[in-house]
């Protein structure tokens, strides 16, 4: 309770739980104005002072007793998978009480390891990352398209939280979970994971990697993560076109204007950038053509890309 002036952050903390009991959410009762929770989920969270009064209540859900050997083996299994190594027995009866008494859940438990230092610090590549989430969470070996898909929007700069949540949101988790006899839980069970996922890099991780590949194949570098994230926003809210981010952002910046291409390097760049394969000679002949003979600008090759039906495809799979 307190007094607080209108458009100031408030921060609530839930008290302790009764017993036998644990955080669920919380809760804006009826006849408070509306307000929008920074993390309905999270013990801890914060909103903004509206105009009038306002009521929120912490509630409280009963914590489910499990089969200790089931939870054994399932945070077993997550040492394994996920660190490589057997668990210690002071770890492994942590991660089990906490489970057992329905403290955590497959979604928040596997979040600990993933998000552990151990984790985060053993050198693994995308690619490898990606395949653990796939013996982990799905229970099989991953399909190379499968995997280059993830593993493109990590390399773009998307956040393992986004990745992760594909696979931990999946029916086959979902089913292995059920199997071991624990809930699946949700993301927004994991402090924090709203504000993670609502980055714009992580919205849409086709776009991220568009944006990427702009960076790597027109300025020939990789992308940087704020860069990424400052361009996808541009796109989501509407700002500009990925035509005109392409175009005023990368291909009209003075660093690829510095690289001086030549004309047939230009118009290679523009495969691979907008279409995201390497050039057919008919076509490519026909726009080199265009330029040498000073019939086309390059922007209006450019554009001949931007609007074509293929690269209109491209973004139509990206739901834009």
């Amino acid at each position: 309770t307190g007094q607080y002036t209108q458009g100031e952050t408030v921060t609530i903390t839930a008290g302790a739980a009764p017993t036998g009991q644990m955080f669920d959410k919380w809760v804006v009762e009826d006849g408070s104005e509306s307000i929008s929770l920074a993390d309905a989920a999270s013990t801890t969270t914060t909103f903004t002072m509206p105009a009038g009064d306002v009521s929120v209540k912490a509630t409280f859900k009963k914590k489910t007793v499990l089969d200790e050997a089931q939870v054994k083996a399932f945070v077993e299994r997550l040492y394994n998978n996920i660190l490589g190594r057997a668990g210690d027995e002071e770890g492994i009866n942590s991660w089990v009480t906490l489970l057992a008494d329905g403290t955590l859940n497959g979604a928040t438990a596997s979040y600990g390891f993933v998000n552990s230092d151990e984790f985060k610090n053993s050198g693994l590549t995308n690619e490898q990352k990606v395949e653990i989430f796939y013996a982990t969470f799905l229970n099989r070996v991953a399909d190379e398209a499968g995997k280059k898909m993830w593993a493109d929007a990590l390399n773009a700069g998307v956040d393992i939280e986004k990745i992760f949540e594909g696979f931990v949101m999946s029916t086959e988790f979902a089913g292995i979970c059920d199997t071991y006899g624990i809930s699946q839980g949700q993301m927004s069970d994991i402090p924090g994971m709203t504000d993670i996922l609502n980055r714009y890099r992580n919205r849409n991780i086709f776009l991220a990697s568009f944006i990427a590949r702009c960076y790597e194949k027109a300025l020939g570098r990789a992308a940087d993560v704020p860069g990424v994230d400052a361009w996808c926003a541009q796109i989501i809210e509407g700002f500009m076109s990925p035509r005109n981010v392409a175009a005023d952002g990368f291909f009209h910046s003075d660093e690829f204007i510095a690289k001086n291409t030549t004309n047939a390097e230009y118009v290679s760049i523009l495969y691979q950038t907008f279409l995201g394969r390497e050039l057919d000679e008919p076509g490519y002949e026909l726009w080199v053509g265009l330029l040498d003979r000073n019939e086309w600008t390059r922007d209006e090759v450019l554009d001949g890309f931007a609007n074509s039906d293929e690269f209109g495809s491209i973004l139509a799979s990206f739901g834009l």
